[in-house]
């Protein structure tokens, strides 16, 4: 339930978990495509690019049967990133209604590099 065009333009080595999986999960990822077009993707460009889906990477839902949107992403920067690729071990929280919460440490060549926190709002799919 991915779309196709964010999936292709990101490399991904899954370590633990998978898309088609639920619960915590961990993935090597990187960006395929420059951010802007013609424009070399800074490595910070390339982690806030991996960082916004560790909500899909972790998800606790199974992605056909329900929806969900991140209305805010908040990235806690340890020091400045190094390279292409980034590491989200991400955990999925949820709560007793449609709020829950996505929240990962983030690794680079160097080690840890960021900690992040989505909230997540979840909708049933399909007619109701």
């Amino acid at each position: 339930m991915w779309s196709a065009g964010y999936v292709q333009a990101v490399d991904w080595r899954w370590v633990k978990g998978g898309v088609a999986e639920t619960g915590p999960a961990v993935v090597w990822m990187r960006p395929r495509v420059p951010l802007v077009a013609g424009e070399t993707t800074t490595p910070l460009q390339a982690l806030m690019v991996c960082v916004d889906s560790a909500s899909d990477v972790s998800s606790e839902l199974d992605a056909a049967s329900w929806g969900f949107q991140n209305p805010e992403l908040t990235v806690h920067l340890l020091r400045e990133p190094v390279g292409e690729w980034f590491c989200v071990d991400a955990e999925t929280t949820l709560g007793p209604g449609s709020a829950g919460l996505a929240t990962s440490a983030v690794y680079d060549r160097a080690g840890l590099v960021a900690r992040t926190s989505q909230a997540l709002l979840t909708l049933p799919r399909g007619p109701r």
